[in-house]
């Protein structure tokens, strides 16, 4: 075929050269006529030369095909991945474009050479990174035939990878969750999906964590799993775990509950016996102070015995606190207050030990503490009184400090922190951690053999009810801190009660009904402390030992008000309470609950019996007078002053007190006692200087009871002065 052509071309060539030859004669001037002698002998001397210039141009030709040749079968070798430059080399001496067609072509086979091994390289280490991976991975085609898996999923079911390589997703179990799942992922327009799922493994339900994702456009996907079996298996562990946990916690639980209740049975059943006795050894205590036939030798035994009946219900209200505070019967109770005041009582209450030791108390205030505030009183006065007590009882010279200052965080919101310092022993390093251990105490508290390890313990949780915690800087030989920081909310004067000033009772008012008290107990020295000190002012007094009679009494005597107690035999004040306000003759009597029961609860369940008010024992004198003015609107006569109305219980404004304050206030006092605007006088009494407590207090008393006239005359003539 090639020769054909090449022939084909010749001959017209050859004729296109005869006829240019022609045309050179008739140029020459040669006759035509002559042409046909000479044409022979020309044509066959230029046939002759063009026929040895078409030989050599046949050779070059071939030469070109051959090189050709080479080249194609290079190009097919590297088609067949058979690498080889052996018949290039006489090319690539050449200096034409074949020559440097030939040298590109080798370089490109040496780079193919070398890529492909670099390929062979990373194949061989994908493979063996892809076969060391515990979990199993496949690539899978948009039509769900296998592309291959890695040699970890096929050894699972027995395979080689090779036995994947094509098949159908579901060649080994079409219907299973797995291949259902891949089928479903396929069809989503999801390009991503985690799962976790149970798949048989020789026989064995194992979990896997199945991870997928769709690549080259979404036409194949890679799906790796994880065996999770391990942590499915301690997680299904740990909720047996759990479960059978939770119904330990639920028996724990019932069993806490019974314990609960049982402690609280224990309480209210100890405070009644502790307190009952101390009731009447505290009352009689009271009650022989009042006579006035005592000389100085009997009033000192009878100062005795009510000091350590009273020391002996602080430990016995210790006691009961801290249980009560384990049992989760403790809750912050606060109420608006003035913190001067109370800081005044406390260290008056410890002014005359400290004095008595030889020590030297002091009370130190910065201004930026506010008077008026809203916090539980009562845990922050028996904090107070726990650290003072402390030490006052372990310092022997020196001093004590009890220091406050406040710090404001938002508006009318404080942090107050309070410390009391001593000059005392210290307290070992090694002795501060149990400090705040229920019984515990230090080796000086066990030298002095004084307290039960109680107060610090119970002034914690009260600390921490209040939001704060006890603070403890001690060195040993030179003295301790303690110091606690609680938040507090001020609040304006005019939401905080005055507190009265009273003197003792001695008597009641004349011109006032015969009351009719009736006391009931079953303890014959409780009922004979209240017939004793109620009949002393004038009461009708009459007694009953259980509810039974109790209800016999109030029916033919028809008192006023009954005290009575809850626990007692036959029938206790519950029924007894219930039964008499049944009826319309009863809710005409006043019914006052005593118990020594210290539970909160008990007093709305006292409540709810029918009871009007409710008094704990051991009780104040003061609290019994106070509980039947309320309630009956008793009018009694006091010592050294008599008063019209429980109200005016107070003792006299002392005008040079008044007097000593600043000129412009006392007008300022005048003007607004003279206009009876009793926000104006609190707001300038909130003005007094905090050591003039006292004169604060006689003056809100005097406001709230709208005695103005007192105020007017209490001034300095001056001040009445427009």
């Amino acid at each position: 075929m090639k020769t054909d052509v090449l022939n084909t071309l010749t001959n017209e060539e050859l004729l296109h050269r005869i006829q240019l030859l022609q045309q050179e004669l008739l140029d020459r001037g040669i006759d035509s006529s002559s042409q046909d002698d000479c044409l022979p002998s020309v044509s066959s001397l230029y046939i002759s030369e063009l026929e040895q210039e078409l030989a050599a141009k046949n050779l070059q030709l071939a030469s070109y095909m051959n090189q050709v040749e080479t080249l194609t079968a290079a190009v097919a070798a590297v088609e067949m991945r058979q690498f080889t430059s052996q018949r290039l080399q006489t090319m690539m001496e050449r200096t034409d474009e074949l020559g440097k067609l030939a040298r590109g072509f080798q370089q490109m086979i040496s780079n193919l050479q070398s890529r492909e091994q670099q390929l062979a390289e990373a194949k061989e280490q994908l493979e063996a990174v892809l076969n060391a991976v515990p979990g199993t991975i496949a690539w899978i085609s948009a039509t769900g035939h296998y592309i291959g898996v890695n040699r970890h999923l096929a050894e699972i079911v027995n395979l080689s990878p090779e036995d994947f390589e094509g098949q159908e997703l579901g060649f080994l179990n079409s219907s299973s969750d797995f291949t259902q799942f891949i089928n479903a992922f396929l069809e989503s327009p999801a390009t991503s999906l985690t799962t976790e799922m149970p798949i048989p493994v020789r026989g064995e339900k194992c979990h896997y964590l199945l991870v997928a994702q769709k690549y080259h456009n979404n036409q194949a996907m890679v799906l790796v799993g994880i065996d999770i079996t391990e942590k499915q298996q301690y997680f299904d562990h740990l909720e047996q775990r759990v479960a059978e946990r939770t119904a330990e916690l639920a028996i724990a639980k019932d069993r806490a509950e019974v314990a609960n209740q049982a402690k609280s049975t224990f309480i209210a059943n100890m405070s009644h016996e502790l307190r009952s006795p101390l009731n009447a050894i505290l009352g009689f205590a009271q009650l022989m102070m009042r006579s006035p036939h005592l000389d100085p030798e009997q009033r000192e035994n009878v100062t005795i015995i009510n000091r350590s009946g009273e020391h002996l219900l602080n430990l016995i209200n210790h006691v009961l606190d801290l249980s009560k505070i384990e049992a989760g019967k403790t809750a912050l109770l606060p109420k608006n207050f003035d913190l001067y005041c109370l800081l005044e009582d406390v260290e008056d209450m410890f002014y005359l030990r400290a004095e008595d030791k030889g020590l030297r108390l002091r009370c130190d205030r910065t201004a930026a503490v506010p008077r008026y505030i809203s916090t539980d009183e009562v845990k922050l006065r028996q904090v107070l009184i726990n650290l003072l007590n402390n030490a006052i009882k372990f310092t022997h010279q020196g001093e004590v400090l009890i220091s406050v200052d406040a710090e404001t965080y938002q508006g009318d919101h404080y942090q107050i922190t309070f410390a009391v310092t001593d000059t005392g022993p210290g307290i070992a390093p090694e002795e501060l951690d149990q400090l705040f251990e229920a019984f515990g105490q230090t080796q000086v508290g066990r030298d002095s053999q004084e307290g039960t390890g109680l107060g610090l313990p119970i002034s914690q949780k009260f600390v921490q009810l209040m939001q704060g915690e006890i603070q403890v800087e001690s060195v040993l030989g030179q003295g301790s801190r303690f110091s606690f920081t609680i938040p507090v909310q001020s609040v304006p004067v005019t939401q905080v009660s005055s507190r009265p000033i009273k003197s003792r009772v001695i008597a009641l008012e004349p011109h006032q009904p015969a009351y009719r008290i009736l006391v009931v107990d079953d303890k014959t020295s409780n009922r004979l402390l209240l017939v004793k000190l109620l009949a002393s002012l004038g009461f009708q007094v009459r007694e009953a030992m259980n509810g039974q009679e109790a209800i016999a009494l109030w029916d033919e005597w028809e008192p006023h008000l009954i005290w009575m107690d809850m626990r007692m035999p036959i029938m206790d004040g519950y029924e007894a309470t219930k039964y008499i306000k049944r009826t319309v003759k009863g809710n005409a009597t006043a019914v006052i609950a005593l118990t020594a029961s210290v539970l909160e609860e008990e007093k709305a369940v006292v409540l709810s019996a029918g009871c009007d008010d409710f008094v704990r024992k051991p009780f104040l004198e003061d609290t019994i007078f106070d509980t039947m003015a309320k309630h009956l609107g008793v009018r009694y006569r006091y010592e050294n002053y008599t008063a019209n109305t429980p109200a005016t219980t107070n003792t006299s404004l002392d005008p040079t007190k008044l007097q000593a304050q600043p000129l412009h206030w006392q007008q300022q006092l005048y003007q607004a006692a003279m206009d009876c605007d009793d926000g104006r006088l609190k707001e300038l009494i909130a003005e007094l200087p905090s050591h003039h407590a006292r004169l604060s207090d006689m003056l809100l008393t005097l406001v709230n009871q709208y005695s103005m006239d007192e105020i007017l005359e209490a001034v300095h003539p001056d001040a009445s002065i427009p």
